[in-house]
This record gives structure tokens, C-alpha cells and sequence, in this order.
């Protein structure tokens, strides 16, 4: 029964995580983006009022024509009153950083140039063959810049060490079995050293940890990434339903361990039908969440603070979590120590191997 219980849960993890990129197929074509990551040498700490995307139809962009606007760019320089930007086209940043989205087939203009407000005043970039024309091929890849902010003056080229914000997650199951593997081998090592008298039952206490990892790496993969800067909106619209089916089952965990073992069958059973429905209702919410929905969200946590919340969040959980389900074994400081120890070397090596 255990070992069905726990085919069960991969299986539903398995199902949440593959159908990220299949709900996407068959809708529209998605927008051309356009990265710009800003760099000021002399004010770092400089704050990005605002941006204007300027087309043209030549090198010397003789006439220029507004296509997008962050902020509200008022100063000389300026396109002043520009007009409405294309239907679905968006420009928003967030920190050094702005994302421009043009949808197909919008090919007005193959050449651009940057006009960007800071404190100091307005800075203009040279002409710049780079907005997507009408070939489909130019919709297939993103486009990234990196822009130096200079004396009046803005300085692009291409940034060829790029890598999309939502792409930072991608190696969603061997980062798993990595994860799952380093784990196992510091669990057993602790409790091989802790619980000499009870080492005939290692197996079963590790069994422990791979349920518990069933909670919290979905946790940590799929809900704190969402909140990330520049991530696909509908992963915050599917967000929530995670987080309530993970208690599910994170209940359904707990009611199976404290139960008598005589009177396990029953919550054992509930729980292995739960989890297949509790999988197809994700999968139906993030097929109808992300079906055409190209939309990003641009505010968010910071790289950095969504990995240090992700970690603390993973920590504290499967600390209380093998508290509980090993009650008889682990004392409450043991359990803090063994998942700081297996969350800190998963962490390490998973930053060295990805």
C-alpha cells in the first residue's frame, strides 16, 4: 500500500509539472519581446523614470514613430504626446530592467532607437536594426540588449549571456531526482549517526523524506518562481490552487502517520484517490489559465529574495514535517539540523551541477 501511495504522488507531481509547456500549443503566436537590461557605470543606484520605443524606417530615422512608453516622459528630448501604442504591445520595467512585447505580425518598422529619462535628464540611443519584422522566424527567439547608460547618450548591444527570467526553472525533474538523491544520502547519514539503535529501520524514516519532498519541491519550483519579476501571469493565477492541493496533501500526509497502523488503510486510501483528481483539476485550471495568455508579470520578488524565501520556507517545513512524521526517532533540534543540513547541500550542489 505504501509503495502504491507513493507512485501515486509522483505521478501527480509528475503530471503538475509536464503540463507546462503542452497547455500552450495550438493558441495564438506569442509576442516578439525585446529585452533591455541598463547599466550606469557612474550612478549605479540611478532609477529609470521612463522609456519611450521609438521606431524607424531608416538609419537616420528621419520620422520617427512612437511604438511604446514606460513612465511618463516629459522632459526635452522626449517624444512629447505620443499616441496610443498597438493593441496588445506593452513596455514596463522593473529595476535595470524592461521587457517590450509586439505582437504578430507588427512590422511597421524594422529600426529603433531608445529615449530614457533619468534624474539627470534625457538619454537617446543611436538607430538600431532591431524590432522584429514580418517573418514568423523573428517571433521565435528573444531579443536582449544591453544598455550603457553615457553622458546624454545611450549605448546598445546585443546580450549574448542572456536568459529569460521564467527560464531559470526549467530543469524541473532532474533537479528533482538531484535533489532527492543528495537529500536521502544526508538524511541517512544523520540518522545512521543519531539513531544507532533504531538503524533496522532507516528505510522506512527515509521513505519519510521522499514524501516530504513531494510537498515542498512543488513549493519551491512552482509557486515561489511565480512571484518572481517578469514571470508568465497565469503561473500566479495557478499559484493558489497549488498551495491549496500541497495542504491537501500535506494533511492527508499527517493524518496517515499519526494514525494507529491498524486504522491507516483507511486515510491511505483516501489519499491515493484524492491525488489523481487533485492532479487532472490542476491541469485543468493551467490549460485554461494559460491558453493564449502571454501576458507577464512584470513586479515582483527580486532573483535573489525568491530564492533565500523559497529555502526558508523548504527548511522550516521539512523540519516540523520530519518532526511529525518521525515523532518516535527525532527530537525537535534534530529534525531543524537534518533539514538545514539536507536543504544547504541540495542547494550547494544543485548551484554547481545547473
Amino acid at each position: 500500500m505504501m509503495k502504491r501511495f507513493l507512485i501515486a504522488c509522483l505521478l501527480a507531481i509528475a503530471l503538475m509539472g509536464s503540463v507546462h509547456d503542452g497547455a500552450l500549443a495550438n493558441a495564438a503566436p506569442p509576442p516578439a519581446k525585446l529585452w533591455f537590461t541598463f547599466e550606469d557605470a557612474a550612478v549605479p543606484s540611478a532609477e529609470l523614470e521612463a522609456l519611450q520605443l521609438v521606431g524607424c524606417e531608416t538609419e537616420r530615422c528621419e520620422q520617427p514613430v512612437f511604438v511604446q512608453q514606460y513612465g511618463v516622459c516629459d522632459a526635452e528630448g522626449c517624444l512629447l504626446d505620443p499616441p496610443p501604442p498597438p493593441e496588445r504591445s506593452t513596455l514596463d520595467c522593473a529595476g535595470n530592467r524592461c521587457l517590450a512585447t509586439i505582437p504578430f505580425p507588427y512590422a511597421e518598422h524594422e529600426y529603433f532607437k531608445l529615449v530614457a529619462q533619468f534624474p539627470d535628464g534625457v538619454h537617446t540611443s543611436a538607430v538600431i536594426n532591431g524590432l522584429p519584422s514580418g517573418d514568423w522566424d523573428d517571433w521565435t527567439s528573444e531579443q536582449a540588449w544591453q544598455v550603457k547608460v553615457q553622458a546624454g547618450a545611450l549605448s546598445l548591444e546585443k546580450d549574448a549571456a542572456f536568459s529569460s527570467p521564467n527560464q531559470d526553472y526549467k530543469p524541473f525533474f532532474s533537479s528533482f531526482a538531484l535533489t532527492l538523491v543528495i537529500e536521502l544520502l544526508v538524511a541517512g547519514v544523520g540518522l545512521w549517526l543519531w539513531k544507532q539503535a533504531e538503524r533496522d529501520t532507516l528505510v522506512r524514516r527515509l521513505v519519510t523524506v521522499v514524501f516530504i519532498n513531494l510537498l515542498t519541491y512543488p513549493l519551491v519550483w512552482l509557486v515561489f518562481p511565480a512571484l518572481r519579476q517578469f514571470q508568465p501571469r497565469y503561473l500566479r493565477t495557478l499559484s493558489p490552487y497549488i498551495v491549496g492541493a500541497l495542504l491537501v496533501y500535506a494533511a492527508a500526509l499527517v493524518w496517515i502517520y499519526v494514525s494507529d497502523k491498524q486504522k491507516r488503510r483507511l486515510p491511505i486510501i483516501l489519499t491515493l484517490v484524492s491525488l489523481p483528481i487533485t492532479a487532472i483539476f490542476l491541469v485543468i485550471v493551467l490549460v485554461v489559465a494559460a491558453y493564449g495568455n502571454y501576458a507577464i508579470a512584470v513586479p515582483g520578488l527580486s532573483a535573489s529574495t525568491a530564492v533565500l524565501s523559497a529555502e526558508v520556507v523548504a527548511v522550516v517545513l521539512e523540519a516540523i514535517l520530519l518532526f511529525i512524521l518521525n515523532r518516535k526517532s527525532l527530537f525537535v533540534l534534530q529534525a531543524a539540523v537534518l533539514s538545514l543540513a539536507m536543504n544547504l547541500a541540495s542547494f550547494l550542489v544543485g548551484q554547481v551541477v545547473f
